[in-house]
């Protein structure tokens, strides 16, 4: 408990503040960067407190397990984000070592001398050392022992890695922009080829080129710190996806309006087809993609602690019973609020819920194998990495949710 002085403790004229013990001065720590025990304390203590919730959507202790452990296989912190910073901090790291012991005032006086120190310096490499030798980053910290300045520094690299990749998209769209007038000039043409093939996105195979459509700031926002994953595959599928059909929507739009007795409407909507499955676009949706595909973007990013994809709820898929017996749709801008949380809520157990029902999960069911419900779940098939990945994890977290479970009872 913290202990704390009574102001009848406290001799005149003198102002005293509070002392607080360790435990309670320093914050509690996220969910996503909690060891294995203490999630599995957190979750059961969620799932307990959700007791109603999961009544009234029928779900059995059996499946109840199997929802926790779900939680715990799934949340993390946006590992986009995570994997760029990485790339910035080892580029940083050998730069540092490029520049260890260079007197860089007296280099960048000597044109001669600064050819010499920066030859071969491309790309990420050349971009950090022009903000070093402008003074806008210090990598000295990669040199001392001082863990709190190592880690701040990284954090920096981190934000200018995000900076970098939104700066090398931006110019890529204006570019794009000029080659669809027919203005984009010879040189300008080789260095949107160069932007288009970059990888290093944070994204494994991913090009630059690949991600085009969205705007720039949609295009920053796959960087934001959360619980939160951009899926570059399920976006250019669905993009494109939309793109072809909606170019044959208004072909045959504008033929019936020509020829209204021999050419039929067309449906409204305009379906953008993944891996993930099959969706219609309304005419707001399409209103919404006119000027670009950032909603397609949101519908491509997994959610939250259920890392539920977006397209789910955009097309309205999902849906459970609260506490009070009421049915409820997940809406988008619900599962992307979920991203800013990096503990899980009762909200994320009703969104898990809406997600198992679209899926088609028996929740009361008694002895469903951890096999079939990885394949129900995320549709992996045995054999596959996703699969024996994911059921292995289920294997080891459901008997350990079922004895922290078990504590509180």
């Amino acid at each position: 408990m913290s202990q704390v002085e009574t102001p009848e403790l406290v001799p005149a004229g003198r102002t005293t503040t509070p002392v607080l013990d360790a435990a309670a001065a320093a914050p509690p720590a996220a969910f996503v960067d909690m060891g294995r025990d203490d999630k599995l304390d957190t979750v059961a203590q969620l799932m307990k407190g959700e007791t109603a919730t999961l009544q009234q959507n029928g779900v059995s202790p059996h499946m109840e397990a199997k929802l926790g452990a779900s939680m715990l296989n799934e949340s993390a912190r946006n590992q986009r984000r995570k994997n760029v910073g990485e790339d910035f901090r080892h580029t940083g790291s050998r730069l540092h070592r490029t520049l260890d012991g260079v007197d860089l005032a007296a280099v960048s006086a000597d044109p001669a001398r600064l050819a010499k120190l920066t030859k071969g310096m491309k790309g990420d490499t050349r971009w950090l050392f022009d903000k070093v030798a402008a003074g806008e980053l210090d990598l000295s910290a990669f040199g001392g022992k001082d863990e709190a300045k190592k880690a701040a520094l990284g954090e920096q690299l981190t934000q200018l890695g995000v900076d970098r990749r939104v700066e090398q998209y931006t110019e890529m769209t204006a570019l794009a922009a000029k080659r669809e007038d027919g203005t984009l000039g010879k040189d300008e043409k080789k260095t949107l080829a160069a932007l288009e093939r970059q990888k290093g996105l944070g994204m494994g195979r991913a090009s630059l080129g690949s991600l085009e459509g969205m705007s720039p700031e949609r295009f920053r926002g796959i960087y934001d710190e959360g619980n939160q994953r951009f899926e570059p595959v399920q976006y250019t599928s669905l993009r494109d996806s939309y793109r072809r059909n909606k170019e044959s929507h208004d072909t045959q739009r504008l033929a019936h309006v020509a020829r209204p007795g021999k050419v039929a409407a067309p449906d409204p909507n305009v379906v953008a087809k993944a891996g993930i499955g099959k969706f219609s676009m309304d005419p707001t949706a399409q209103a919404s993609l006119g000027t670009n595909m950032d909603l397609v973007a949101d519908m491509a990013t997994s959610w939250g602690g259920g890392q539920i994809m977006g397209a789910y709820a955009q097309a309205g898929m999902m849906s459970a019973k609260r506490a009070d017996g009421t049915t409820e749709s997940v809406g988008l801008d619900a599962l992307k609020a979920s991203a800013t949380r990096l503990t899980p809520t009762g909200e994320d157990v009703f969104q898990q819920l809406g997600f198992m029902n679209m899926k088609g999960l028996d929740l009361g069911s008694k002895s469903m194998s951890n096999g079939a419900f990885t394949t129900q779940y995320n549709g992996s098939k045995p054999g596959s990495e996703l699969y024996e990945d994911y059921k292995g994890k289920l294997d080891q977290n459901i008997p350990a949710y079922r004895a922290a479970r078990k504590e509180l009872d």
